[in-house]
């Protein structure tokens, strides 16, 4: 077998280790509570993630661009571990995110769906005129309640919880 066969008959098995330890040691920062970066093949900031609490509510600051591939998956997994932990209330803070994409956006609609299958509920805070548009134009502005102030999301999670 010559050389680049026995790499190319590997290559699937080394991707998966490496993705594996990759989002290993990834998840393990956002656990943490830490920042989490991803960084796309170019070294350009594809999506960075932080979470944090207020009040009970886990507010999700995101910045960069909501994109098929890793960016989508930061989000996905980083609201899943929140979710198996027991948290059921979330604001997502998109004040920082240049472009979405249309699977960030689906990721965004599933988003709200995981949580409010659990009961729980997700507000969108901080919305760019480019990402307003985007869910005006697809009706989503419809589903998603939006903020433009942190303090009045947490307020309107806590009285939610409150009266359901």
């Amino acid at each position: 077998m010559r050389n680049g066969a026995h790499r190319a008959a590997l290559n699937p098995l080394v991707k998966l280790t490496l993705i594996k330890v990759t989002y290993a040691s990834l998840f393990q920062s956002v656990l943490a509570g830490g920042a989490a970066w991803i960084k796309s093949r170019g070294g350009r900031m594809s999506l960075n993630v932080r979470t944090r609490k207020v009040d009970g509510v886990v507010i999700v600051d995101m910045s960069g661009r909501l994109t098929i591939g890793e960016p989508v998956l930061l989000l996905r997994e980083t609201l899943r571990v929140q979710v198996n932990d027991g948290a059921r209330q979330f604001v997502l803070n998109l004040g920082e995110v240049s472009y979405i994409d249309s699977s960030g956006l689906g990721e965004l609609v599933s988003a709200y769906t995981t949580v409010r299958n659990k009961q729980g509920d997700v507000k969108l805070l901080n919305l760019t005129s480019k990402a307003k548009d985007l869910l005006q134009m697809t009706k989503l502005l419809t589903v998603f309640d939006v903020y433009d102030d942190e303090a009045k999301a947490v307020s309107a999670l806590k009285a939610s919880k409150t009266s359901a």
